[in-house]
């Protein structure tokens, strides 16, 4: 029987109605069209006549506006401050529907070429290879909005006050920033705080989505959230430092006990001092949490403590991590090479953990080929049919598109089906079959 600490987890209704909102929004009132190739003078009403500027969409469209983006760099030119040419960002919200990877010529959303790597959002406003250049933030949410398929880059987050935040999303100033972002990579961003992403009083949430190789100089390598509820579904953080938090960083949080929840991601070879994966702050006033279900901790590295999660137990209310069918595996570091702090570990595969919590082992996980970035196990492995059913997370992105978002969530990373049953495998994890894998992939 599982422990009844661990039900009260679940996401607050406002928070699954703005992402089933969002991303299920109804047909667009209008749809706009932006290609940076297109004649100049275009009003944006076909492929044909597209803008070539992003800018020029987001002022000429109104509240659920499609805007459709064909391959190819775009840079903010909109200043928020008419003194510093590097305040310039796309302003995100109005609840628009922003879809990138378009070839040019698309009828149908179905359609897309899928080029969203080649879709970029470009922080670089001046000279090339230079930085200090750079626009603060590449994106200043102010509202709602979805946002599918780009590439989001070379944000530079080094400015006064918040141009030091959130170097390709600043997101701050009220709960009335709600966003889904879908199949973006967010890569080569810096920050004071937030190498990629700031989140203060804010409700985002991101789908099968990449950071990769961003920096922040203090907290969250690739994300830092405060006060701020992050939903992560199937998504990689890769090779992000920070001081502390080298892909994730979070503050402590009164109106919610469970703020961040990642359910199928993967963190793989990020840097910090405190927390290589992850930093979990807390305060004399409440304590920062985070749940994580079927997520996969690999190579993560502290220079002090904790190569893959940090709990801050040093206040009047320390920090909270749960895990989930989770795998913690050959982590580094000094004091504590993988996990720190206060932990509710839960049908967990966990180096250096033995057996203590719930039905958790050690074991090498036997990973296809994790130096390439596949996480998907080998024939044999001891996660395999191992996990818990009841406590894989609720479906809260709703990824079959089936307006249900409370149900176990049914996909893993790549698109596959969560509940598989390997017959060579005896099922040796909880509920009927087919019994869930621990760890990010499902075989």
């Amino acid at each position: 029987m599982l422990p009844a600490r661990l039900y009260p987890v679940r996401m607050p209704v406002r928070c699954l109605l703005s992402i089933a909102i969002l991303a299920g929004a109804a047909g667009a009132q209008q749809r706009w069209y932006v290609d940076d190739d297109a004649p100049m003078g275009g009003d944006g009403k076909s492929w044909a006549s597209a803008f070539r500027g992003l800018d020029e969409a987001l002022h000429a469209s109104a509240h659920l506006d499609e805007i459709w983006v064909a391959a190819g760099r775009y840079a903010p030119r909109e200043r928020q401050d008419p003194a510093d040419p590097r305040s310039a960002s796309f302003v995100f919200g109005n609840n628009k529907q922003l879809y990138g990877g378009f070839a040019g010529n698309e009828q149908r959303l179905a359609e897309r070429a899928g080029l969203f790597a080649q879709t970029l959002l470009d922080g670089e406003l001046g000279l090339p290879q230079a930085r200090d250049d750079n626009a603060y933030h590449v994106i200043t949410m102010k509202g709602k909005m979805l946002v599918d398929g780009f590439r989001i880059a070379n944000g530079q987050a080094d400015g006064p006050l918040s141009g030091s935040r959130g170097g390709a999303i600043l997101a701050e100033g009220g709960f009335g920033n709600q966003a889904t972002f879908v199949r973006c990579i967010f890569n080569a961003n810096q920050a004071v705080q937030g190498g990629a992403l700031h989140a203060q009083n804010s409700i985002l949430h991101f789908v099968d989505c990449r950071f990769t190789r961003n920096r922040a100089l203090s907290l969250g390598g690739a994300v830092r959230a405060q006060a701020a509820y992050i939903t992560c579904v199937n998504s990689v953080f890769e090779f992000n430092s920070a001081v502390q938090g080298g892909a994730f960083s979070l503050s402590s949080i009164q109106l919610n006990p469970i703020s961040v929840r990642m359910m199928g991601c993967i963190f793989d070879r990020n840097r910090a001092e405190l927390g290589g994966a992850a930093h979990l702050g807390a305060s004399q006033l409440s304590s920062g949490a985070a749940l994580w279900g079927n997520c996969t901790f690999w190579h993560n590295e502290a220079s002090d403590t904790a190569g893959a999660i940090y709990a801050k137990t040093d206040s009047a209310h320390p920090a909270i991590n749960l895990l989930f069918n989770c795998i913690v595996w050959e982590n580094r570091a000094p004091n504590s090479p993988g996990l720190f702090g206060r932990q509710s570990l839960n049908w967990s595969l966990v180096q250096g953990n033995g057996s203590a919590g719930n039905h958790n082992f050690e074991a090498d996980p036997w990973f296809v080929d994790p130096e390439g970035g596949d996480f998907h196990l080998l024939p044999g492995s001891p996660a395999i049919d191992s996990g818990a059913n009841p406590l894989v997370l609720e479906d809260f992105s709703d990824l079959d598109g089936d307006g249900i978002v409370l149900e176990p969530c049914p996909f893993a990373p790549g698109g596959v089906r969560r509940f598989i049953d390997e017959p060579a495998t005896p099922d040796t994890g909880l509920g009927p079959a087919p019994i869930v894998d621990r760890g990010a992939c499902e075989n």
